[in-house]
Formats: structure tokens, C-alpha cells, sequence
């Protein structure tokens, strides 16, 4: 992600739609997106710009993890756990030595990652 292709999306996809959805439902006014402070957002004020109707306001710093779920430990639950899969598929490798360990990591496919991170997401509980 960087700020052109969020300024993209802005301007291509997200006033669009929520145009469409105003004309749907029969309402109209401004509207308000709030977003996080990434480094790869624009600056409010050029967003800001764009379009009239629709009003960008970053959130404070450090904020978003107290308010979105998947920043509550969810992800870091996620990494751990493909962390011990991954560790599991070496060890069940029998990868001895450094050049097999090397070798290991060079036959994995994307699809084996996916499969990895499936079988992870799985495991997390609601709890």
C-alpha cells in the first residue's frame, strides 16, 4: 500500500460507492472516513480535497489497537501459530544439517504458506 494507490481507491472506488449507496437509500450529505495513521495514507487535507462531500479525519496515534479486533492479539496469535507450523514441517523434514534447512525453505510454494496460515487461522479460538 502506498498513498497513490490509496488515493486511488479513494477517488475510483470509495466516492463512487458511497455515492451509490446515498442515491440508494435516498439520502445525501457530507460524509465522514475515518482512517488510521499509516504512513502510506495521503494527508487528510489533499484527500480532503477531492471531493466536497466527503470529509477524511485521521485517528490519534496508537488508537487503533484498542478499537480494532484484529489488532486485540488476534494476528499475533496468527503468527505464532504459523511460527509452530512451519517449525513442525521443518522438524518433519528431517532437515539436519544447514543446507537442508535451506533447501527446505527454498521448495516451499506460496500454496504451502496459504495452506499453513489455513490450517493457523483454524486454530484460534473465540476466546
Amino acid at each position: 500500500m502506498n498513498s497513490e494507490i490509496f488515493t486511488n481507491w479513494f477517488k475510483n472506488t470509495f466516492i463512487p460507492e458511497v455515492k451509490k449507496f446515498q442515491n440508494l437509500i435516498g439520502k445525501t450529505g457530507k460524509v465522514l472516513l475515518l482512517i488510521d495513521n499509516a504512513p502510506s495514507h495521503p494527508s487528510a487535507a489533499c484527500l480532503n480535497e477531492i471531493d466536497e462531500t466527503v470529509e477524511v479525519r485521521f485517528l490519534p496515534p496508537n488508537v487503533t489497537p484498542l478499537i480494532q479486533p484484529m489488532d486485540q492479539g488476534v494476528i499475533e496469535n496468527l503468527k505464532r501459530l504459523y511460527r509452530k507450523q512451519l517449525l513442525r514441517h521443518l522438524l518433519l523434514s528431517k532437515c539436519a544439517i544447514v543446507q537442508s534447512v535451506l533447501d527446505f525453505y527454498r521448495k516451499m510454494t506460496l500454496k504451502d504458506c496459504c495452506y499453513m496460515i489455513a490450517d493457523s487461522w483454524s486454530s484460534i479460538h473465540a476466546n
